[in-house]
């Protein structure tokens, strides 16, 4: 769960990128997910939803 609002410049112009951060809350209710490692993240834009999923796993 989000820790809070996630910040873009709005409108972002084409061709143009933005960085960000999200902080995430572990006290919210719990999926699981197979691999216990993925992370999947919705995004809803003005166009359409779209969804992103990264592996998280550590490497030694």
């Amino acid at each position: 769960m989000p820790a809070s609002v996630m910040n873009i410049r709005s409108p972002l112009p084409p061709n143009q990128g933005a960085s960000t951060s999200l902080p995430l809350n572990t006290q919210g209710p719990v999926m699981k997910m197979e691999p216990l490692t993925t992370l999947q993240v919705p995004g809803h834009s003005s166009l359409s939803t779209f969804h992103y999923q990264q592996d998280s796993t550590k490497h030694n």
